[in-house]
């Protein structure tokens, strides 16, 4: 990243920064500032992509983003976007200053536990109501140390399936669907589902309905919510539907498994 060797040299130049904001929008395929020509700024740019996905053009090299990635820009860098516009898109664009940093090199990361969501999100609302400039650069601060720790780990984007399977963790309660996978990677869905067996040796549908079952498991085993309210949680409309594949799945009904395992840790915690 740079010439910074280290996270620890990194925090140092971040924390020694002037951060301001110089514009923040969310906009989608429907928007008409999307720019497809050969582009820079003379400021930082981020671009979180919140769905579909582009071949992002930088000179002679090449990447592709999709949904939770995040392409941070540094100033003069001359980028072209590759939209494929029919399909649905909607990113948060970030632009800003950052005073006293040296400009790291293009930043490409994969937001796999929704962190650098989470702060976008919460400086998008401040950035629509007060704008307070302390509280944005404090954003902007925390958003650029996040960047700089995961880089340094090595959360590097994935094999696309991965962002399927990411995109279906974080979103366990709506209806999933073949189609709205396949839009997410652009293939088909013939395509989709070969690679999906390829990397996990399961359908989409089957993994889904595991990762599902496996929320409810964890659900049932640490709170009281009804079964009814995890069975919305986990992305079953009808309780009495849940309750049939869960058994199907596990031997036992919801009550059951909440029972037993509340059996099982209370006999071993008595062991103890």
């Amino acid at each position: 990243m740079g010439d910074w060797d280290s996270y620890e040299c990194a925090a140092r130049a971040i924390e020694g920064a002037r951060f301001e904001v110089v514009d923040f929008m969310r906009f989608n395929e429907k928007s008409d500032i999307w720019n497809f020509i050969p582009h820079s700024h003379n400021y930082y740019e981020l671009i979180f992509f919140l769905h579909g996905n582009a071949q992002i053009s930088l000179g002679e090299r090449s990447l592709y983003a999709t949904f939770s990635d995040v392409i941070l820009y540094p100033p003069r860098l001359s980028h072209t976007e590759h939209l494929q516009i029919r399909h649905k898109q909607e990113i948060y664009c970030l632009q800003f200053r950052a005073t006293g940093l040296s400009a790291p090199g293009v930043v490409h990361q994969q937001d796999r536990r929704q962190e650098i969501k989470a702060l976008l999100d919460g400086m998008f609302a401040e950035y629509g109501h007060d704008r307070d400039p302390e509280i944005l650069s404090r954003y902007l601060k925390l958003l650029a140390l996040v960047l700089a720790r995961d880089h340094f780990r090595g959360d590097a984007p994935a094999h696309p399936i991965d962002y399927c399977m990411m995109y279906m963790r974080h979103n366990l309660a709506r209806d999933i669907t073949i189609e709205q996978l396949s839009e997410l990677i652009h293939v088909s869905r013939s395509h989709l589902n070969k690679l999906f067996v390829q990397r996990s040796g399961m359908t989409p549908m089957q993994y889904l309905l595991e990762i599902r079952i496996d929320a409810a498991k964890s659900l049932l085993m640490t709170t009281n919510q009804s079964v009814a309210s995890i069975a919305a949680d986990v992305g079953f409309h009808s309780p009495k539907y849940f309750s049939s594949i869960f058994h199907r799945a596990t031997g036992l009904s919801p009550r059951e498994f909440r029972n037993a395992e509340g059996l099982e840790a209370f006999t071993r915690a008595a062991r103890q």
